[in-house]
């Protein structure tokens, strides 16, 4: 999981200057890891597996990337992306 993480940061610094600043300007100082089963309306349980990055000097200020944890998971949240995109 930590690798996809490093691969949305890098992808994040290249395609925003916003986000490449606020990452430069700040340092990450904590991580925690686990797991969530929000329940959607349509959808019922998506099983995640997360991980919060917090920024030094900013306790109020956090990254938070949730995977789907199974390949059936990623394709139930891209069917609703792709269904919200429509709207």
């Amino acid at each position: 999981m930590k690798t996809e993480a490093q691969e949305l940061i890098r992808e994040l610094y290249e395609r925003s200057p916003e986000f490449n600043a606020l990452w430069a300007d700040t340092e990450v100082v904590g991580m925690s890891e686990g797991a969530k089963q929000p329940h959607h309306p349509q959808a019922g349980v998506i099983n995640l597996e997360f991980s919060t990055f917090t920024v030094e000097g900013c306790p109020e200020l956090a990254m938070v990337l949730c995977n789907p944890v199974v390949p059936v998971v990623a394709n139930k949240v891209e069917e609703l992306l792709a269904a919200a995109t429509l709207r």
